[in-house]
């Protein structure tokens, strides 16, 4: 499930160049990868990349591109910080809390 593009990704981080595509694709991979494991959906065909109906909400989307900008631009301490943001964001999107 991608949740963002390369080019997105250098659109929301102002990125004008090439020079670290690769940096951004790992990092935006590695977002996108941590957003769907929290919300325990990695097997899950409901969600699709396109589909109106299916898509996932912009929260989701948002939520991937914060980690993405804290690992280019800030510090591990942005990382935690941006962590307990997304968590509390992503919660009710969450699959199988089944009690």
């Amino acid at each position: 499930m991608n949740l963002l593009t390369l080019n997105e990704a250098k659109t929301l981080l102002g990125v004008t160049h090439s020079f670290d595509d690769e940096r951004i694709a790992l990092l935006m991979d590695s977002a996108n990868a941590e957003v769907v494991s929290f919300m325990n959906r990695e097997n899950d065909s409901t969600w699709g990349d396109s589909d109106l109906e299916t898509r996932q909400p912009d929260d989701v989307k948002l939520c991937a591109f914060l980690l993405l900008q804290a690992s280019y631009e800030g510090t591990t301490d942005d990382m935690g910080k941006m962590r307990n943001l997304i968590e509390h964001k992503l919660f009710p999107y969450r699959k199988g809390l089944g009690v």
